[in-house]
């Protein structure tokens, strides 16, 4: 009689525990899902100013940047890299919030509004990462985004390489930056008139995305850099 409920004792304990593995098991595969990965930014749009409100540092990797407008007037998003030009594929009415996705290598990147002049009143800052960091020190949060200055323009077209953006300072060879800044202002006005444009690109998104390319065409990227292709 009491082999028999050592039996039974044995049984249950060994059912509790085979539950509570199988549970630690499917939150195992739980936390590792693709959808976990995802970094998620969230960015405040107001009349002039950008601000991101993440409290994680952004690394590399799919990043999804959810954008709320809290002004009083239309506003949008594009985020500019390397090899990356995204938009939000329409313009953000006051309470608004979209998402756009963006695969994020280890560089820099700028994000600003292309609605109107609100780049040049404010509505701009730099994204940037430092892989190496973020590995060894597990306390490190991303700096505060650089904010534009009200008042403040960027020259277009480039009349030097000190002017090219952070995304394309931080990763070109010097050579490669000067393919970029000659195509980009040749398309600059090449797409002055918005009917030779495709969609409702503007002027900028056209002449970046003519630039790079151009840089593609001679240089490709080996090992996370920009080489010079051989002929």
């Amino acid at each position: 009689m009491k082999a028999d409920k050592r039996h039974t004792a044995l049984m249950m304990t060994s059912a509790l525990f085979a539950v509570i593995l199988g549970g630690l098991l499917f939150l195992s595969c739980r936390e590792y899902t693709g959808k976990e990965k995802e970094n998620v930014v969230r960015v405040k749009l107001s009349e002039y100013d950008m601000e991101l409100l993440n409290e994680k540092p952004i690394g590399p990797g799919l990043t999804v940047f959810e954008v709320t407008n809290e002004g009083d007037k239309e506003h949008s998003f594009v985020i500019e890299g390397p090899d990356v030009m995204q938009r939000l594929e329409e313009n953000l009415k006051p309470g608004e919030t979209r998402t756009i996705s963006v695969e994020l290598e280890p560089s820099g990147y700028n994000i600003y509004c292309p609605v109107d002049n609100h780049k040049n009143m404010g509505m701009a800052s730099v994204i940037r990462m430092s892989p190496a960091e973020r590995m060894t020190n597990p306390d490190y949060t991303s700096p505060r985004p650089r904010r534009g200055t009200a008042g403040r323009r960027e020259q277009m077209p480039y009349d030097r390489r000190s002017e090219l953006p952070d995304s394309v300072k931080d990763n070109l060879p010097k050579h490669a930056q000067d393919i970029y800044k000659e195509a980009y202002n040749s398309a600059w006005d090449e797409y002055k008139d918005p009917d030779d444009r495709r969609g409702d690109a503007s002027r900028e998104e056209v002449a970046h995305k003519v630039a790079w390319a151009a840089v593609k065409n001679k240089y490709e990227k080996k090992n996370g850099k920009w080489a010079k292709k051989k002929d």
